[in-house]
């Protein structure tokens, strides 16, 4: 994965499981890998944070 984010190709990613399988220590890896061997700034945003404050504020 960190691979093909590191190459001049434009892709997309999508990432789902069920809950505590492991995807946040993935992409934790990868933002690892991006950033240590390609020097490639990551960005992380919790989208779960976004749509728990989005329904408490529509509230």
């Amino acid at each position: 994965m960190s691979r093909r984010l590191s190459s001049k190709n434009k892709i997309g990613f999508s990432l789902s499981g069920i809950r505590r399988i492991g995807k946040t220590s993935l992409l934790r890896e990868v933002e690892r890998q991006l950033t240590s061997k390609h020097s490639i700034p990551v960005i992380y945003l919790s989208v779960w944070r976004m749509s728990y404050f989005r329904r408490h504020l529509d509230s």
